[in-house]
This record gives structure tokens, sequence and C-alpha cells, in this order.
């Protein structure tokens, strides 16, 4: 996830950076792929409420939102399967817009 490596006290994020520093502490190979808030979650219109009305509670106005569409996520990682080399052992934040 997005900012799970800053330390922001979110207990949804933290969960997140726990499972990373768990993979690293039993020495899986590995490449974290930390994305962001999903444009996906806007396509059903009872979620386009539901988190319209979250992010007015929780997202300070004008502060930017970034989002990434789940295709284009599946993208990279497969960039990244593709060549191990180059991705394995990092963690990298991934955002398509915001």
């Amino acid at each position: 996830m997005g900012g799970a490596d800053r330390r922001s006290a979110v207990p949804h994020f933290e969960s997140k950076w726990r499972i990373e520093e768990h993979i690293r502490s039993i020495g899986l190979p590995s490449t974290i792929v930390r994305s962001v808030f999903f444009m996906d979650n806007f396509v059903k219109p009872v979620m386009r409420v539901v988190l319209m009305a979250l992010m007015r509670s929780y997202v300070p106005r004008g502060k930017p939102l970034q989002m990434i569409a789940v295709e284009d996520i599946g993208k990279w990682v497969a960039r990244a399967f593709a060549d191990p080399a180059t991705f394995m052992g990092k963690a990298e934040e991934i955002a398509g817009e915001s």
C-alpha cells in the first residue's frame, strides 16, 4: 500500500508495513508493489456514494488523492515478472493520477 513505509499511525497502513517487514525478515525473495487508492472503487454507484462521503470526512479539501486503475497495476506487475533482475528486492510505490 502506498505510504505503508511512512509510519503514519493509520492502522490500515501500519498492517501493510508489518506484512512487508515479515516478508523481509523471513528472507522471501520478493518485489513489493505499493499501490495507491484504486480508481475502480468508483465503478459501482453505491460504492461511489459511500466513498465520496468518506473522502469528504477524511481527505482535507485541496489535498490531492493519488489513484491507480487495477489494470495499470497488472501491467506494472507483468513488467516486474518479466524482468525480475530489475525489480527483485525492491519496494515500489505506484500511482496513475492525482
